[in-house]
């Protein structure tokens, strides 16, 4: 696959690294001279120095023959312009990272309009995952696919647990259907099981299903409490802070941020008119709490 990457800071080289390992063929696209010396001494990927935004320097990257562009760079206008503009010139497949919170909402009703296939914000994404680690925390790694409508919770089977010595069919009924265990590593073995395989203690399970339903079967299994909060301490008010605010004041939980930049302060404010917003030194409000 022939892949166009605007943008080579970290995010940007680190992609093509992985992807060229992979196999593609990549061409990487940024205006600071230093990021394409650097990459095109490590990394065996068409470099091109110049303006990702620009028709000419994508043209000199091949993006016509490219099957997909992402752009990483670290303006949230240039990526997206960079996306329209490769989608016009052909390319079937572009991503672009928006971070910035003013453009969630409009991002998701543009997408067919600005070209986009897909948008990654990854402050949304840790956001998501603060949320999801402050309710189930008990060893339980769950990855999220098909932007965030499915779940995959991947548990070890304890000895204590009601799904031990159990046939999945059971399993599957008890939830009349809502999860499904697709997965299970004995040992070093993989096992995709059918309704009669029996789970066994030790045994490392892949359960897949819907966000809700998946965090149903945790509590009901007994693998995972849920904890519910009322009130959530926040130190800074970074992108981050603005989607676990709007995350947590949607749980009808209380929330209390702590930034020392006024101006941020004043944006929180009038942004979470809900929440208590505190003008100070985190640390020190902290520390005296």
């Amino acid at each position: 696959m022939q892949i166009t990457v605007v943008g080579g800071g970290k995010v940007g080289f680190t992609l093509a690294s992985q992807l060229e390992k992979e196999g593609h063929d990549i061409a990487i696209i940024d205006n600071r001279l230093k990021i394409i010396e650097k990459c095109d001494d490590q990394l065996d990927v068409l470099c091109i120095h110049g303006n990702g935004a620009n028709v000419n320097t994508l043209k000199e990257g091949n993006i016509e023959e490219a099957d997909m562009m992402i752009a990483v760079t670290g303006s949230d206008e240039v990526n997206l312009i960079c996306c329209m503009l490769a989608k016009k010139l052909g390319v079937k497949n572009t991503i672009a990272r928006v971070r910035n919170p003013e453009y969630v909402n409009s991002i998701e009703l543009l997408k067919d309009e600005l070209g986009l296939s897909m948008s990654i914000n990854p402050e949304r994404g840790a956001a998501r995952e603060i949320v999801r680690s402050l309710h189930f925390s008990q060893g339980v790694h769950v990855s999220t696919f098909a932007k965030g409508r499915v779940e995959i919770a991947e548990i070890i089977v304890g000895e204590d647990s009601s799904l031990s010595n159990t046939k999945v069919r059971t399993i599957g009924s008890r939830h009349h259907g809502h999860v499904l265990i697709c997965a299970v590593n004995r040992g070093k073995e993989v096992i995709i099981p059918d309704g009669e395989f029996v789970i066994q203690k030790g045994d490392r399970i892949s359960v897949i299903g819907t966000t809700q339903h998946i965090e149903s079967f945790l509590i009901t299994t007994g693998i995972s409490e849920y904890r519910n909060f009322n009130e959530i301490m926040i130190v800074g008010g970074g992108r981050i802070t603005y989607y676990l605010a709007s995350m947590m004041l949607g749980m009808n939980i209380r929330v209390k941020i702590i930034e020392k930049n006024p101006d941020k302060c004043r944006q929180l404010a009038l942004q979470f008119p809900e929440a208590n917003v505190i003008l100070g030194d985190g640390c020190i409000c902290c520390f005296n709490r």
